[in-house]
């Protein structure tokens, strides 16, 4: 199989898919199955993988995506591709040349609209409407959880038989960690979560939950890792300020792969307020640390967490309370057993197994 992997972007890559490609493409291009490999991606991702060994083969301009993608077909078709990979849900149309996409992010297709701005929503109804027609289009689609695939099935009305469930792997935590500069002054122990700020992540639940606990005489901190600089940010900001709270919560910013290993490691506890995730990479990074977590019961959560969470209903900031205050109770008597069945879970997601169910989902594909 000569296998393209063709990343069609707006232009950005973001950090997990970053990760993503920098832990799939090496084992596709090393597969049994896989004569030939080349990947694909945005030229103005050319600083962020030029010195890495992953480092994709091509590159495609911006101005040939404004034209329809000319060059890239071409050169799709130079390379004698068998088969492409279009892991963005994006569709492109490579004549017979079998295709198989993937859908990653549910939050368009499920809350296109709660508490995003118009443009934001009509955003994600673009990306709800493209990814829709990539799916229809394709040869084969592969969802990152059994809910994707459920919804696809459910709403979009696409064949059981045409899509695969595979799920990311997640790598074993690195002895190499690095204490976020901005957390240096730390003084106590400390709730951690991460992701997109954004209204879908549903953040004001840790920020009652905290609230609630400070009231009843338990005093927490919370360590928020993503990108500040939106306004979902700064409402935010404003909720734990009228709170009396804001002292209590740090603002961590977008953090790098140590300092993410460091959060994991020290944190109490890890929490996961999500409305709606594909397949929630930071859930897995914290199993894999052994963090102790707590978790909404929104799906996809209880397909990935199983046991290796407790859990409370989006919304429900006293629940959530509830669970952290009875995990911090269990931190004093059965922390390593706690610990040991999340790295047990975590092991089960392993980037060779996303690497081989990938290349038997393209295959399927060509076979058809």
């Amino acid at each position: 199989m000569r296998l393209a992997l063709v990343n069609i972007t707006g232009g950005g890559l973001s950090g997990g898919y970053r990760k993503y490609l920098r832990r799939l493409a090496p084992l596709l291009r090393a597969h049994p199955s896989v004569d030939g490999f080349d990947s694909f991606v945005p030229e103005s991702a050319r600083d962020e993988f030029a010195h890495s060994e992953t480092s994709p083969q091509s590159y495609y301009s911006q101005s040939d995506a404004m034209k329809g993608f000319p060059a890239l077909r071409a050169a799709v078709r130079t390379f004698g591709a068998s088969a492409v990979f279009i892991p963005t849900a994006r569709w492109l149309d490579f004549g017979a040349v079998p295709t198989v996409v993937m859908v990653r992010n549910m939050e368009p297709l499920v809350l296109p609209f709660p508490g995003n701005s118009i443009f934001e929503a009509g955003k994600n109804l673009t990306r709800a409407w493209a990814a829709q027609r990539a799916c229809k289009r394709a040869n084969r689609v592969i969802a990152v959880s059994g809910y994707v695939k459920s919804f696809l099935e459910q709403k979009w009305g696409l064949p059981m038989e045409k899509v695969d469930v595979v799920y990311h792997g997640v790598d074993a935590p690195s002895d190499e960690m690095a204490c976020p500069p901005q957390l240096a002054s730390i003084d106590s122990p400390f709730l951690f979560t991460a992701g997109s700020i954004r209204p879908a992540r549903g953040l004001q639940d840790i920020i009652h939950a905290v609230s609630h606990l400070k009231n009843s005489g338990v005093d927490l901190q919370v360590v928020v890792a993503g990108d500040t600089r939106g306004a979902h940010y700064r409402k935010m900001m404003s909720l734990a300020e009228r709170l009396s709270i804001a002292s209590r919560f740090l603002w961590a910013g977008q953090l790098d792969p140590k300092q993410m290993d460091w959060c994991y490691h020290n944190a109490q506890v890890f929490v996961m307020t999500s409305r709606v995730e594909a397949c929630p990479n930071t859930s897995l990074e914290a199993m894999s640390h052994g963090c102790l977590c707590v978790s909404t019961e929104s799906p996809p959560m209880p397909e990935f967490f199983e046991k290796a969470a407790s859990y409370y209903s989006a919304g429900d900031p006293l629940g959530l309370a509830d669970q952290i205050r009875i995990l911090l109770a269990k931190l004093q008597v059965d922390t390593d057993r706690l610990s040991a069945a999340a790295t047990a879970r975590a092991r089960e997601f392993r980037w060779e197994s996303t690497a081989a169910a990938t290349i038997d989902a393209i295959s399927r594909a060509t076979a058809n």
